[in-house]
């Protein structure tokens, strides 16, 4: 007997990316809003080492502030080792997060992390909804020359501790567009 577990959790939105040196929306992406504030705040430079989570009820991203990181929705990890890199257009290479990354903002509603280059900002919004099973990352960014960000990640699916799955395998679904996992028993 199989069974599938399909969960639909990680949601990526971009903030009003702009594709020139003029900020301008473009079509399918989240306009630009302003964050709503709790007033509390802590906020620094990114250290080393140093641990940072997102957390509701229902899901969490935990991970060092200068690492890839993983996101959850209980008792399931979704996915681990998420990272940001840019491509600035017409410039050789590609600058990884984990080397751009320069300030971390904590406030109840979100956790912010910005990565910095002297022809960018980018504004990871990060937030879990209290009672929702999923996790919402936002990009605000500012950009002098066009921009690709990509975000790469492991898909995980594995069961919390101590649960765990006999011959877990992990499947893409194309038609489908999901991940799925399935166990024998």
């Amino acid at each position: 007997m199989m069974k599938t577990i399909t969960p639909l959790l990680f949601a990526l939105l971009l903030l009003a990316v702009p594709a020139a040196p003029q900020a301008r929306a473009q079509a399918g992406l989240v306009p630009r809003f302003a964050l709503p504030e709790s007033g509390l705040r802590l906020e620094r430079p990114v250290q080393n080492g140093a641990f940072f989570d997102v957390l509701g009820r229902r899901a969490a991203v935990f991970g060092y502030e200068n690492r890839p990181f993983e996101v959850w929705a209980y008792p399931l990890k979704l996915v681990s080792d998420v990272e940001l890199s840019f491509q600035i257009e017409d410039y050789p290479g590609s600058f990884a997060g984990t080397e751009t990354v320069t300030h971390i903002d904590v406030r109840p509603e979100a956790t912010i992390l910005t990565y910095t280059h002297a022809a960018f900002t980018v504004r990871q919004i990060l937030f879990a909804p209290v009672d929702e099973m999923g996790v919402v990352m936002l990009l605000d960014v500012d950009t002098v020359r066009p921009l690709t960000i990509t975000v790469s990640f492991r898909p995980d699916l594995r069961l919390m501790w101590p649960a765990g799955l006999m011959t877990g395998n992990i499947f893409w679904d194309e038609a489908g567009g999901y991940y799925g996992i399935v166990e024998e028993s």
